[in-house]
């Protein structure tokens, strides 16, 4: 009896030691999980800045007068593949000085290429004229974007020629 007792409390054992090992392993795969996704967030919030600055170059580059405006604010990037493939379009809000309003700024890029200036939504409307997007390149890397139809007085979108 004394043997079969004693067997009884050494399966009692192994379950407490299989269920301590289950339970490390558990907790070392949450962490090593949450450890590799900062890493992912840190390097996406790394590109998101370094595109940011490219952002704010190509327009301070291609705006006539805006390269010796030194007050510029920006804020408000957004970045987003655009419905053509290998280009790429970013809005940002543009305010010149801290007293004046400002617009957004529409940029895009190709695959591999460098930002450049599209256009300004005028202040105080939500959405360009579509009129705006007078060449082929703008159409491309737009296409699909709501625009304001303002010779129809409506809402559209960017269509390609």
């Amino acid at each position: 009896m004394n043997k079969s007792k004693n067997q009884s409390g050494s399966i009692h054992l192994v379950i407490i030691a299989a269920l301590s090992v289950a339970v490390i392993g558990l907790l070392g795969f949450v962490f090593w999980q949450n450890y590799s996704n900062s890493n992912k967030t840190q390097d996406n919030k790394v590109s998101v800045e370094t595109e940011k600055e490219a952002i704010i170059s190509a327009y301070k580059r291609d705006v006539p007068g805006m390269s010796s405006y030194n007050n510029n604010i920006f804020s408000g990037l957004t970045i987003k593949d655009s419905k053509t493939p290998n280009y790429t379009i970013a809005s940002i809000y543009v305010q010149p000085d801290p007293y004046l309003g400002g617009s957004n700024a529409l940029l895009y890029k190709k695959a591999g290429g460098q930002w450049k200036y599209a256009l300004n939504n005028t202040q105080g409307l939500m959405y360009s004229n579509c009129n705006e997007f007078n060449n082929d390149e703008l159409r491309t890397a737009f296409i699909g974007e709501k625009c304001y139809d303002i010779d129809n007085n409506k809402m559209s979108t960017v269509e390609s020629n």
